[in-house]
């Protein structure tokens, strides 16, 4: 959400996102387990989960100190003003 509130994603942001999903998809059909396939899949999803977790603690630092701008909130602000809040004719 973080990603889409400010309507960009840059290449690389996509790249790391879909990578981040395509490890987890491809491992979910392992049943988590003590030894083998199932210790790799229970700790990918783990460790992707982190990984997750600290880019938008990231994202959200980015926001706070102005890096990153939250376009998504003013331009919903001014459709719903232009489409719901004007008066009929």
């Amino acid at each position: 959400m973080l990603f889409l509130a400010n309507m960009e994603l840059a290449w690389w942001e996509a790249l790391v996102l879909f990578l981040l999903w395509f490890v987890q998809f491809a491992l979910s059909p392992i049943a988590p387990s003590d030894t083998g396939l199932g210790f790799l899949s229970h700790h990918v999803r783990l460790w992707s989960t982190w990984a997750y977790l600290i880019w938008a603690g990231f994202e959200f630092v980015r926001i706070l100190f102005g890096r990153r701008h939250l376009k998504a909130f003013r331009l919903f602000g001014a459709i719903w003003k232009e489409r719901v809040m004007k008066s009929p004719t």
